[in-house]
């Protein structure tokens, strides 16, 4: 699943202490939508949360940088066990966006 790599690759950011505020914010409304079973909100969150790595944009580097804050880097781990969680009982367990078929076939 794409949400789960975003956020794992988020615990490997490191960002101007500053510009954490917004991924937190998406991390947040990520969770906030896997809890919620919103599969549009879930999209939006991991679509935004993409949006802000520091990886898109090439910029020399800040020497201010800093990896994600403790508790931020906690409702990541947090919130990749639960979906791993939800994905290994098999079901559609409340909070896991239904799954969609993809234009190839495929099930996501």
């Amino acid at each position: 699943m794409e949400a789960r790599a975003v956020l794992r690759d988020v615990l490997l950011w490191t960002l101007p202490a500053d510009r954490w505020e917004r991924p937190d914010e998406a991390v947040a409304a990520l969770a906030t939508a896997w809890a919620a079973g919103d599969e549009d909100a879930f999209e939006a969150a991991t679509a935004a949360l993409e949006m802000l790595s520091p990886h898109r944009v090439k910029r020399i580097r800040d020497s201010d940088e800093v990896p994600p804050t403790t508790p931020l880097r906690e409702r990541l781990v947090a919130l990749v066990h639960r979906m791993d969680d939800d994905q290994d009982s098999g079901g559609e367990p409340r909070g896991r966006p239904p799954e969609r078929e993809t234009d190839d076939g495929r099930r996501n």
